[in-house]
Parts: C-alpha cells; sequence; structure tokens
C-alpha cells in the first residue's frame, strides 16, 4: 500500500502550519505588542515620558510572562510534531513508496488529459507477417 505524504510537497499544509505558528506568536507576545505600541503612542500625543509606575500601559507588557507560559508549549509541540512529519515524509519519499498523485492505485499513470486512448495498452501480433 502507498502512502502519502503529510507535510512535503503539499504547500497548503505547510501555509497552515506557518499561518498557525506566526499566530501563536503573536498570541504570546500580544501583552508585550499592545503594551509598547500604547505607551508610544500615548508618549508621541502627550509629550511625556510613560513608564511602569504612570501608565497602565507600562505594566501590561508583564503579563506576557502569562501568556508566553501559555503559548510559547503550543509552539514547541507543534514544531515537534511537524518536524516528525517532515521525517516521515524523508522517509518515505527517499524510499520511493509514496504517492502523491502521480500513480493511481492500480499501479497505472493518471491520464490527466481526458484521454482514453492514452491509457490502453498496444496489442500487436508480430507473428503475422502476411501482406
Amino acid at each position: 500500500m502507498t502512502m502519502k505524504t503529510l507535510l512535503l510537497k503539499r504547500p497548503k499544509r505547510i501555509f497552515i502550519l506557518m499561518m498557525t505558528l506566526l499566530i501563536l506568536g503573536a498570541l504570546a507576545l500580544s501583552p508585550l505588542i499592545v503594551g509598547v505600541g500604547m505607551m508610544t503612542l500615548i508618549e508621541g500625543f502627550s509629550g511625556g515620558n510613560l513608564n511602569e509606575s504612570n501608565s497602565i500601559w507600562g505594566v501590561l507588557p508583564w503579563a506576557s510572562f502569562f501568556t508566553m507560559a501559555f503559548f510559547l508549549p503550543a509552539i514547541g509541540i507543534v514544531i515537534l510534531i511537524s518536524g516528525v512529519c517532515i521525517l516521515r515524509d524523508i522517509i518515505f519519499l527517499m524510499s520511493g513508496k509514496s504517492n502523491n498523485g502521480n500513480e493511481d492505485l492500480n499501479g497505472d499513470f493518471g491520464n490527466d488529459f481526458g484521454d482514453d486512448t492514452l491509457n490502453e495498452r498496444v496489442k500487436e501480433d508480430f507473428n503475422d507477417f502476411t501482406l
């Protein structure tokens, strides 16, 4: 039985994996991003320096310790699982047992053009030399 790859040669799955890692990373750093961004915005409008003692936005980046404690292990698990899947795909691609849509289950190559004559076998009798 032939198997398909899980990640390699599947750009949609790789795109979903990268977007998942990007979103988890943004969620892990979201209090830091929001806190520093809002402090910079308020400093630009007010002209005064803001820090932890005079702004709630200065305290918000400390909450990133909690979000990182939750999301960084999730990122590690996703990276570990994807690494195992990529290793499995490499082994199957190197062994030549993969079936990524290039070949039908019965061993015939697929017909991309819809012409049934491409898959027919030529049956000739070379012993018949009558003219």
